[in-house]
């Protein structure tokens, strides 16, 4: 039996897998190799597609599926097709989105479907995004967008972001759409999602999946759409660069994402071991 037999760690990818850079330490890959290698389930849970997460397979490995699109999506790469979803309500999801683009324009609008990437209304940040992480996209208006909808962003400099958060805070829109919610996957990116997808929940469909109790699970994220993950597993590891209120609800602390925060969390869960 291996050392690390029934148990799963999944985790976030920016800023907790990747350095500020978007590249991979050393130090995780050859901790989830190890870990791998001795028995456990690893994988990723992530604002990010599945598209977007597939290229850095290459560089890391996983055994088991991913979640994506902020716990909107399970998706297993061996089997190539989606294990659970939970998309948003195209109704309520275009009246926000209207109204976001006709309040502010200089707003960038993304929306993940079936068939990729819309960008409803394109900004520096969408086109830095698409550039950063070498993504496919459309420019089409709300009608050629085809259903299910996994997840809108809304996306600019952080400054005014937050004009953004705070009108659609007054709009009550959360509250008229019960199900819809909202949050920061970076400064720059303000998500709207179902209200019952999270990585958390996720988090719990893919034990059932794998057969894993949720007290052998591990998850680590550094961010605002990781803290329902972090609650959620069995112990909840953040990254030495998370905000503070995101430390204030981890079991453990590790070190920053650009020293392998990964690698420290599998080392920690072995010293417990």
């Amino acid at each position: 039996m291996g050392k690390f037999d029934g148990i799963l760690l999944l985790s976030d990818m920016d800023g907790t897998m990747l350095d500020d850079v978007k590249d991979v330490p050393r130090r995780n890959v050859e901790a989830i190799d190890y870990f791998i290698s001795n028995g456990g389930l690893f994988s990723i849970a992530s604002g990010r597609s599945e598209k977007s997460i597939r290229r850095y397979l290459e560089v890391f490995n996983i055994n088991a599926p991913v979640i994506c699109y902020n716990g909107s999506m399970i998706y297993d790469y061996k089997r190539g097709e989606t294990l659970w979803s939970n998309p948003l309500r195209r109704s309520s999801a275009a009246v926000v989105i209207d109204d976001v683009k006709r309040s502010f324009p200089r707003c960038g609008v993304e929306i993940y479907y079936c068939d990729g990437i819309a960008i409803m209304q394109p900004n520096y940040t969408t086109e830095a995004h698409m550039s950063r992480e070498f993504l496919d996209f459309s420019l089409i208006g709300m009608e050629g967008v085809r259903e299910p909808w996994y997840k809108a962003i809304f996306a600019m400099d952080h400054e005014e972001l937050v004009e953004v958060e705070a009108y659609i805070r007054d709009k009550k829109y959360a509250e008229i759409y019960g199900e819809l919610h909202f949050v920061y996957s970076e400064p720059f990116f303000y998500e709207m999602l179902d209200s019952s997808s999270s990585k958390g929940l996720a988090l719990t469909h893919l034990a059932r999946l794998c057969g894993v109790e949720i007290k052998k699970t591990y998850a680590i994220g550094d961010n605002y759409n990781d803290q329902e993950m972090l609650r959620m597993a069995g112990l909840g590891i953040v990254a030495g660069n998370a905000p503070d209120d995101i430390k204030a609800i981890a079991g453990q602390v590790v070190c920053s994402n650009n020293d392998g925060a990964v690698g420290a969390a599998i080392e920690y869960i072995d010293s417990l071991l």
